[in-house]
């Protein structure tokens, strides 16, 4: 597994978001059923466009124990938020992005720029949730 864990985290630098499904896939199915590959496969899953298995990866990857911190579930649930978005679940993206919030993650311009947040900027849980973070 641990060989492709590695490739599908160089695929993902590279860019080559379908590559790097298979490859973390691939490290998955062969034992590697942690929270780390599964954020990773759900990233990668995002980037390439599919939206409904990101989702799911990231839910497990939840489910199996993210650490805390900002740059880990912190930002897994910015982007479970960015997911839930374009799967049309306003209030779940909302719920995870105050997650992302509450575990650090206070990339203002993140929040502020990301496109698939766009549709929740007018709505004022958006707003206050925006507010919790620094300036």
């Amino acid at each position: 597994p641990g060989t492709f864990i590695g490739m599908g985290m160089v695929r993902l630098g590279q860019q080559q978001y379908g590559q790097a499904v298979e490859y973390l896939t691939r490290a998955i199915d062969a034992g590697s059923q942690n929270s780390q590959t599964y954020g990773q496969l759900g990233m990668a899953q995002l980037m390439a466009g599919n939206s409904e298995e990101g989702v799911k990866a990231y839910e497990k990857a939840f489910e199996l124990g993210i650490p805390p911190g900002p740059n880990t579930r912190g930002l897994a649930s910015f982007n479970l938020a960015c997911g839930y978005v374009r799967l049309g679940q306003k209030d779940k993206a909302l719920s995870a992005m105050s997650d992302a919030v509450a575990a650090g993650f206070g990339n203002r311009n993140a929040y502020e720029t990301d496109a698939d947040l766009g549709t929740l900027r007018d709505d004022p849980r958006f707003q206050e949730i925006l507010a919790q973070l620094p300036n």
